[in-house]
């Protein structure tokens, strides 16, 4: 329940200061949608939320030849959330410009990515780089998980975990 907190006051925060935010998550992790849109009032905050699952359609979300090493990595999670924060800002400028108090300048994108537990082999850790930037600043986030602690050892728990 705590992480369900977390979530209502990052809204809080951002209803407050009049931020609104565009998510990107590929991968593992895009259950952050699902628990950003169960918050009442989250339309106030959330821009959009999109999920570029397959390979080309990440490459085409962030821009040809962006992403030159794994798709779950510091770099891409970078690049998502810049390309997010373009959108958020497109998004504003459109809202402004029908008359409702958007400011662009508040725009902030957020990038998730996820390497969790699949059907095929998996190599090298289970992980999950999150990143979210303004014009201002940015934050980053990794996760990495175990492949023996039982308790994170199904997909499921792994979603959990990264999404929250």
């Amino acid at each position: 329940m705590a992480e369900r907190a977390a979530i209502a006051a990052l809204h809080a925060s951002c209803r407050a200061s009049g931020r609104r935010f565009w998510l990107s998550a590929a991968g593992g992790g895009a259950g952050l949608h699902s628990a950003l849109l169960r918050v009442p009032g989250a339309s106030s905050t959330v821009l959009a939320c999109h999920v570029p699952y397959a390979s080309h359609e990440l490459e085409e979300f962030v821009g040809p030849g962006t992403i030159s090493g794994s798709q779950c990595s510091r770099e891409a999670a970078a690049n998502m959330a810049e390309a997010s924060r373009a959108r958020a800002a497109q998004g504003l400028l459109g809202l402004w410009a029908a008359g409702e108090a958007a400011r662009p300048g508040l725009a902030t994108g957020v990038g998730l990515t996820a390497s969790l537990a699949t059907t095929r082999e998996h190599r090298g850790e289970l992980r999950a780089f999150g990143s979210v930037v303004d014009l201002e600043r940015t934050w980053e986030l990794r996760v990495r998980l175990s492949k023996t602690d039982a308790s994170t050892s199904t997909r499921d728990a792994q979603e959990e975990i990264v999404s929250l």
